[in-house]
C-alpha cells in the first residue's frame, strides 16, 4: 500500500459506517522506541528494509485517527501488529501525521545522500563516514537505515519504496501545508530533488537511489 491524502478518508469512513462497521485510519512506521521494539526479527526478513522488518516482527508504530472508542476497539489487533499506537486526532489525522513523518524522513534522506556524494567525491569511504556519523549528533534512524544499509552499500533494490512514491508523498505533504497557509521551503526543495531523480533510470528503485 501507499500513502493517500487525508481528505480521502471521509468517503471511506462514510461507506464503512453505512455498513455498520467501525473505521479508523492508522498508517504505520517502524517503531524507534528501543525499550519496546524488542520482538525478534524472523530470519526471512533480515535482509529487508526497516519497515518490512518491523512488519514481520510486529515492531510497528501506528498513527491513529478516529473516535477514541473505535481506536480502543481496534487495540487488540494494533497491539498484535505493533508496539505503539498514538491517537493523534479525528479521522484523517493519522494520514496527515504519516505524511508529515514521510516529509521529515525524505528531506533527511535527501540531505544524507547529498552529503555522502560530497564524501565520496572527496575520496572518503562512504561506509566509514556513515559509521562515524552514527556515533555523533548527526545520528538518525534514516542515517542508520537508508545511509548505512543502502547508500553506503550502493544497494537500491526494486520493489521497495521507490523514488516516484517519494515524489507522490512529498506532493501530498506540500498540499497539506499550503492548505493551512504554510510555504514549506525545505519540503519544496526536497520534492524538486526527488522529482528529478524519479525521472532518471532509477525511478522505480528504492528511494536511497537519490544518491
Amino acid at each position: 500500500t501507499s500513502s493517500t491524502p487525508p481528505d480521502a478518508v471521509g468517503a471511506w469512513r462514510e461507506a464503512i459506517a453505512a455498513r455498520g462497521a467501525r473505521f479508523i485510519d492508522a498508517p504505520l512506521c517502524p517503531s524507534q522506541n528501543r525499550e519496546l521494539a524488542r520482538r525478534p526479527v524472523p530470519e526471512a526478513a533480515a535482509a529487508l528494509n526497516a519497515g518490512a522488518r518491523a512488519a514481520w516482527s510486529g515492531n510497528l508504530c501506528f498513527f491513529a485517527g478516529g473516535d477514541a472508542a473505535d481506536i480502543a476497539a481496534a487495540r487488540p489487533v494494533l497491539d498484535l501488529l505493533g508496539v505503539q499506537t498514538h491517537h493523534v486526532g479525528l479521522s484523517g489525522a493519522g494520514k496527515l501525521v504519516k505524511l508529515l513523518h514521510n516529509a521529515i524522513n525524505l528531506t533527511a534522506l535527501a540531505a544524507i545522500a547529498e552529503t555522502m556524494v560530497v564524501a565520496r567525491r572527496s575520496g572518503l569511504d562512504v561506509a566509514v563516514v556513515v559509521e562515524a556519523l552514527t556515533t555523533s549528533l548527526a545520528d538518525s534512524a534514516m542515517l542508520r537505515t537508508q545511509g548505512r544499509d543502502f547508500i553506503a552499500r550502493q544497494h537500491f533494490p526494486r520493489g521497495l519504496f521507490p523514488l516516484h512514491y517519494s515524489v507522490k508523498d512529498l506532493g501530498y505533504a506540500l498540499d497539506c501545508a499550503r492548505a493551512v497557509g504554510v510555504t514549506p521551503g525545505v519540503t519544496m526543495a526536497s520534492h524538486a530533488l526527488f522529482s528529478r531523480a524519479a525521472q532518471s533510470t532509477y525511478g522505480d528503485y528504492y528511494n536511497p537511489a537519490i544518491y
